[in-house]
């Protein structure tokens, strides 16, 4: 898992919204969007500990179409190319991805992982890691999310599903 914080905001060239929450974008998991709202935004607003260090309770934050959109190209390029990483094989990195989307931003941050098989876990994975996960999610700049989760069928690496969080602020 890796993560990346980024704070210059590039003019938008928005492309077409992938704002359909179906099987192929959400790993198959029933009520993807509320499970994720709910899990990330009870950590927001009960605080928690990253890396050791308190990280005070911040506003919860909204889904947002856009951000959705830019996780779920990311995922699905990972699987698609066969790969794991922040910067997708066109060389773009998430801040590009969501200019991509439309979306005009001040702040963006990604998450990504690979093989949980639910909300619960991948939250979990991303909250116990100490490469700036957990930071990016008790982010207090944060407003919207998206998240995607893409499943590999006979992943040669072995992970099964390829998850993305995007959180991002106007």
């Amino acid at each position: 898992m890796d993560s990346v914080g980024l704070l210059a905001a590039p003019t938008p060239s928005p492309i077409a919204l992938v704002s359909n929450l179906n099987a192929a974008s959400t790993c198959g998991i029933p009520d993807f969007q509320n499970l994720i709202l709910q899990r990330v935004n009870a950590l927001r607003t009960a605080g928690a500990t990253c890396s050791g260090r308190p990280a005070p309770a911040v506003p919860a934050v909204q889904w947002s179409s856009p951000l959705f959109s830019a996780a779920w190209v990311h995922s699905e390029d990972m699987v698609s190319n066969n790969f794991f990483g922040h910067t997708g094989s066109d060389g773009k990195d998430a801040s590009q991805r969501v200019s991509d989307q439309g979306y005009q931003w001040s702040f963006v941050a990604e998450n990504i992982a690979a093989g949980q098989n639910d909300v619960q876990s991948v939250v979990d994975k991303w909250m116990e890691s100490t490469a700036g996960h957990c930071e990016n999610i008790m982010n207090v700049t944060a407003q919207d999310i998206g998240v995607a989760c893409v499943i590999s069928p006979n992943d040669p690496n072995g992970y099964g599903t390829y998850w993305t969080m995007v959180l991002a602020s106007h």
